[in-house]
């Protein structure tokens, strides 16, 4: 009979020879940034136009919008104030509000957590997930009451599609 010890991380459960390998591997913390219920705000994510609730836009007020032909809700393009000719910052591009609904560890990299969220400024809600070498999201200090009231309702959510 042959007796094979192995050591396991406690975080992943990936399997090693040694128990060096298995402490290296717990040293990855799995350490989310997030809980569910947080509001934040998602830079870079390109947005710009939406066709739903805009009080779950942040920054609507600091971006013009026009009507007429080319429909009510539709951003003006201004140029940048960063004199950026193609920039995707909040300068330039509406911020939504999301609330992170879950958090989970990536089923690909489990010492990673990744962020589902999800947005009403969308008609139909702009939802997905994130993570920290994707989309960072930014946590939002004070967010509107009506937002935290709002988003009550989609905690434990997930979702399956990368924003």
């Amino acid at each position: 009979m042959k007796i094979v010890t192995r050591y396991v991380c406690e975080i992943c459960r990936t399997e090693y020879d040694t128990e060096v390998e298995a402490e290296l591997c717990e040293a990855q913390k799995y350490e989310p940034l997030f809980a569910p219920g947080d509001i934040v705000t998602i830079e870079g994510s390109c947005y710009g136009w939406f066709d739903g609730d805009s009080s779950w836009i942040s920054n609507f007020s600091e971006i013009q919008t026009i009507g007429g032909a080319r429909g009510e809700g539709v951003r003006r393009y201004l140029e940048c104030p960063n004199g950026n000719g193609n920039c995707f910052g909040s300068c330039c591009n509406y911020l939504f509000y999301f609330v992170v609904t879950a958090v989970v560890p990536d089923p690909r990299e489990l010492h990673r957590p990744l962020y589902h969220v999800y947005s009403k400024a969308l008609k139909n809600g702009k939802k997905g997930w994130t993570c920290k070498t994707h989309h960072m999201p930014k946590l939002v200090p004070n967010p509107p009451t009506a937002i935290v009231e709002e988003s009550r309702s989609l905690i434990g959510q997930t979702y399956t599609w990368l924003l």
